[in-house]
């Protein structure tokens, strides 16, 4: 497990500031996450809580104003950064399966110590950023 507050690669640090870093903050009962560009939904829903143990979770997609919610793949790959803003750092990288349409499984979540925690939820183009939306989550 890595803990400090430098910069260091292996802890996911890319220009964090530089990042297209919006807080989700249309979301609702009916689209947890938004996508505006793409014009997705998201939702996280925990399959194993994060502690000092490895995290998971899953995330599902599905087009906005959709009333049936038919899940769909994203047009863009789908990336998960771990993100601590009120120290500066990340944590280590995750791992993404696309486990059927829409729907993806998140492992190897650990978060490197107690607080505030963005989980930034990416789509990319290559290695380029095109839209993130952000879900909040605090560890005690």
């Amino acid at each position: 497990v890595f803990v400090g507050c430098g910069l260091s690669p292996a802890l996911n640090h890319t220009n964090a500031d530089d990042l297209p870093a919006r807080a989700n903050t249309t979301a609702n009962a009916e689209c947890p996450i938004s996508f505006s560009r793409a014009k997705l939904c998201a939702s996280l829903v925990w399959d194993k809580e994060p502690s000092e143990e490895e995290g998971v979770f899953t995330l599902k997609f599905w087009k906005q104003g959709s009333d049936s919610k038919v899940l769909v793949n994203p047009l863009n790959s789908v990336a998960v950064q771990l993100w601590m803003p009120d120290m500066g750092h990340g944590s280590s990288p995750v791992t993404i399966s696309h486990v059927g349409t829409g729907v993806f499984s998140v492992t190897k979540v650990y978060f490197v110590m107690p607080g505030a925690w963005d989980i930034r939820i990416q789509l990319k183009e290559g290695s380029k950023i095109v839209e993130q939306a952000i879900w909040k989550e605090t560890i005690h």
